[in-house]
């Protein structure tokens, strides 16, 4: 019987595409697929990259806290086209599981998923919670931390301090003379 995929839904930037890259890179290993929802940013990041432990999809997203109505309503928009766009992957491959590791990209994955009865897990990578990860966290099963002391928890079922995920090749390259 073959496992059923892990999804895993981060913003554009490196601090949250390349934890979960280091996840992803691991669920390979234990022999689950893994599927990546980021925005443009996260995209242009890794580039034309062959060798993603990840299948890449690519979501709209903004962020709601923009200056001015335009822009606002434009960022709701975009995160609107998302989530049916995360839906509709959601529904074809009913993921075991989704993790999110903040940013804006990683709010209509894991709001559709919850809406489909999908495990949520959320990981923080900062010792401050972030926004989208602190107003997601009423939706997680578990919250995984880097740090101890992380600031701005809300009141959640499970927290757990599991550190920063890092890629395997970091580990290989310290200890090549």
């Amino acid at each position: 019987m073959t496992k059923r995929p892990v999804y895993l839904a981060a913003g554009g930037t490196g601090g949250h595409i390349f934890p979960a890259l280091a996840v992803a890179e691991t669920l390979q290993t234990r022999g689950y697929s893994a599927h990546l929802f980021t925005d443009q940013r996260g995209a242009k990041l890794l580039g034309s990259a062959s060798s993603l432990p990840a299948v890449l999809h690519v979501i709209a997203a903004a962020s709601p806290f923009q200056n001015g109505i335009i822009k606002r309503t434009s960022a709701f928009t975009k995160l609107a086209v998302g989530a049916v766009a995360s839906l509709y992957h959601l529904l074809v491959r009913r993921p075991a599981l989704i993790i999110g590791f903040g940013g804006y990209p990683s709010f209509a994955p894991l709001v559709t998923g919850r809406l489909l009865g999908i495990p949520i897990l959320l990981h923080e990578q900062n010792a401050f919670l972030g926004r989208a990860n602190h107003a997601l966290a009423k939706f997680a099963n578990a919250l995984a931390l880097s740090w101890p002391q992380t600031k701005n928890l809300p009141a959640v079922k499970h927290v757990e301090v599991t550190g920063i995920p890092v890629r395997q090749a970091f580990f290989e390259a310290a200890q090549t003379p």
